[in-house]
């Protein structure tokens, strides 16, 4: 990026930056990775499940299957639903719309990208695997967002593709607007 000017915004899964954000209080910092991108991109960390009130530490949530729909709730109590806190908390981030890519939790139950899994209820086996409440909400409101889990930017070509959909993503909007 030449000096001065500006790098395309690419939101994070804040636990992937170091903070202490996951359930357990711990985080999934990537170093190698993210320092790569550094150098490319600035970085937008945020984390939904801490941004709809979830303390940290706080009890595990995940995905279950129920009625053809799919919720988030609490994996000791299922009557902890915070589906529609997550739904909401995703559509009023008006940050949102300065982003030119997203890098996300893999399996996490608000961040996952098609890797999450969700159970039957009462079930323990996944029945499939789709993406976090977060995460779907993203892609419904900007379909076209590059999207990526931090697993897959470990593989050079996955990560270079990123980047150059980040980048491409980037010109289309500085040219539309």
């Amino acid at each position: 990026m030449p000096p001065g000017q500006n790098k395309p915004i690419i939101g994070i899964s804040s636990c992937l930056l170091g903070e202490p954000v996951r359930y357990d209080g711990n985080h999934k910092h990537a170093p190698p990775i993210i320092e790569h991108l550094t150098h490319h991109f600035s970085f937008h960390s945020f984390c939904p499940e801490v941004a709809i009130g979830l303390g940290v530490p706080r009890p595990p949530i995940h995905l279950i299957l129920k009625q053809q729909q799919i919720y988030c709730v609490d994996v000791s109590d299922p009557s902890i639903d915070v589906t529609e806190q997550l739904i909401q908390c995703s559509q009023q981030q008006d940050w949102q719309q300065t982003l030119c890519g997203y890098i996300v939790k893999a399996r996490s139950p608000s961040c996952g990208w098609k890797s999450t899994p969700v159970t039957q209820t009462k079930e323990t086996t996944p029945s499939l695997f789709d993406s976090g409440v977060y995460t779907a909400q993203l892609i419904k409101r900007f379909p076209d967002l590059p999207i990526i889990e931090e697993e897959q930017l470990i593989d050079v070509n996955c990560r270079e593709v990123f980047i150059r959909r980040v980048l491409s993503y980037e010109r289309k909007k500085r040219n539309a607007g």
